[in-house]
């Protein structure tokens, strides 16, 4: 239903949406920003906030991807051919295929 969604949206965009005018003064200001040094970038608490969120994320997904099915197979004592049935706080059921 999404993807019917978004490719409406997609067909509407390409025929309604169009550019809007660029000003001589827009251009010329941009062509004169002052340079920022690469020391002021990396050192700014919005680049170093996103870095360590993107670290965190990363090797939350790694160790996830990495020992959740092993930890799973242990803690439920179940056996790697038989698939095992769990469930979440919604009362939803995963399967799991351990293999």
């Amino acid at each position: 239903m999404l993807g019917v969604i978004g490719l409406i949206w997609c067909v509407a965009w390409f025929a309604l949406g169009k550019e809007g005018p660029i000003k001589d003064e827009v251009v010329a200001t941009t062509a004169e920003a002052p340079r920022v040094p690469y020391s002021r970038l990396f050192f700014a608490p919005t680049f170093i906030g996103s870095v360590l969120a993107s670290f965190g994320a990363y090797w939350a997904l790694t160790a996830g991807l990495t020992w959740f099915t092993a930890f799973i197979v242990r803690a439920s004592a179940s056996r790697r051919e038989k698939p095992a049935t769990f469930r979440s706080c919604r009362g939803s059921s995963v399967r799991l295929t351990c293999f």
